[in-house]
Parts: C-alpha cells; structure tokens; sequence
C-alpha cells in the first residue's frame, strides 16, 4: 500500500519522500480505543465492526476507571 501510493505520486509529478507511511484503520482504531482501554489494542476489524452493530442502548454509558 505505502510503495504503491510513493510510486502514484512520483508518477504525478509529486515527491514520495514528502509523506509519511499510511495506516491501516484497524491501527488507528486500536489506537485510539487503546487510550480508553488497553484491552481494544488487542481487538481486530471484526470486532470494531461487531461493536459498532450494537444499537447505542447495548454500549456501556460510563467508561470503567482505569
């Protein structure tokens, strides 16, 4: 993913060395979801899919302390 998008912008005339590496959404999500809880670095895309099936109701109102 990351070779491929450096050779599209070479190929547009762009410098390659001007962006830095692409996540992949599943990273960032674990990341994010990691700062409220360190258990969701461990989750993988299907889960986040899974948690975001749930009607809001089913999705706990208050964070557990930490």
């Amino acid at each position: 993913m990351n070779q491929r998008a450096r050779k599209m912008i070479a190929a547009s005339g762009g410098d390659p060395d001007n962006i830095g590496p692409i996540s992949k959404l599943v990273g960032v999500r674990q990341g994010v979801y990691g700062e409220l809880h360190p258990d969701a670095r461990a989750l993988g895309g299907m889960d986040f899919i899974a948690l975001r099936q749930r009607s809001v109701s089913q999705r706990p109102r208050r964070w557990p302390a930490r």
